[in-house]
């Protein structure tokens, strides 16, 4: 497929002290939206290439998670969370679309420049874009998944929280750290070949399971008071406190639990959202020049 590199009205990449302008950024970024959208879509049809119902089976298979989610742990397992018996598989189909999410992003985001090197030896081609289109995919298919979900309840329970709008507020900080992470993970594997492996094993197996996605979070603080070794505590409290939570438990409760999420937690997760993306964007720039000769 012929790639596009003539980009009318772009900026020109920030340089210097301007990569830490988020200003500079965003008018940057902004300025590339056409080919942001173009390279999106592309990343959403690889994700179905080469099925014969397309688009259709990013709707099939979040349905038959959900379905199996509700016999599975619901009825023969009998977990509960709230007063119904199915609200388990939501509780826990919840958690993972907003952790997949940023478990996604970022480690396809590792692998994103490698697998792509004639885009880098383009020196017109803007690469920092490539992270952003592997996220934008991403956010399309949570957002299936999170129509599913109200769906579902609605057909289940014949209710919906009053407060689902405000699922952006929870996910956005989320979604800055998978993109200031991607873009770092997308330089880094560039000169550390492990790099995406390693991002996996951390991202897809460790935090996976130091976030309350299975289980509720008040089991976290459970271990944190009354754990048997300081480790055993230590993890509760990292747990209790680490960005991923908040996000995942602010998403649950204007979702499922229909009250407001903590906004102090937020506050601050926002924060560091905000802060990892600028970093990482100024490390991909700052690392950029150095990409075509090593690939």
């Amino acid at each position: 497929m012929t790639v596009a590199l003539d980009m009318p009205g772009a900026s020109a990449a920030p340089r210097g002290a301007g990569l830490f302008s988020p200003l500079g950024m965003v008018r940057h970024l902004w300025s590339l939206r056409d080919m942001i959208r173009q390279f999106t879509g592309r990343e959403i049809a690889e994700r179905t290439q080469g099925t014969a119902l397309g688009w259709v089976w990013l709707m099939i298979t979040p349905l038959v998670r959900l379905s199996i989610y509700a016999l599975v742990f619901g009825e023969l397992l009998g977990l509960r969370f709230g007063d119904r018996g199915g609200e388990y598989a939501f509780f826990l189909f919840c958690g993972l679309i907003v952790y997949g999410v940023f478990s996604d992003a970022a480690t396809k985001c590792s692998g994103v420049i490698t697998s792509r090197p004639r885009f880098v030896k383009k020196l017109v081609f803007p690469t920092e874009i490539l992270p952003v289109t592997v996220l934008g995919a991403g956010v399309v298919v949570a957002l299936l998944e999170l129509s599913l979900l109200i769906v579902g309840r609605v057909v289940l329970f014949q209710d919906v929280s009053p407060l689902f709008w405000m699922v952006p507020v929870a996910v956005i900080p989320m979604l800055m750290m998978a993109l200031g992470l991607g873009w770092v993970l997308a330089s880094l594997n560039v000169f550390l070949e492990d790099t995406r492996e390693i991002a996996r094993l951390i991202i897809a197996q460790f935090l996976f399971f130091l976030t309350p996605i299975i289980y509720p979070a008040s089991k976290a603080a459970e271990l944190a008071e009354g754990g048997s070794m300081w480790i055993v505590r230590a993890a509760g409290w990292f747990i209790q406190h680490q960005p991923m939570t908040v996000c995942v438990e602010a998403a649950r409760d204007v979702l499922l639990r229909g009250v407001m999420p903590n906004w102090i937690a937020l506050g601050w997760v926002w924060l560091l959202g905000f802060v990892m993306m600028q970093v990482g964007f100024a490390f991909f720039m700052k690392s950029k020049g150095a990409l075509a000769d090593v690939l």
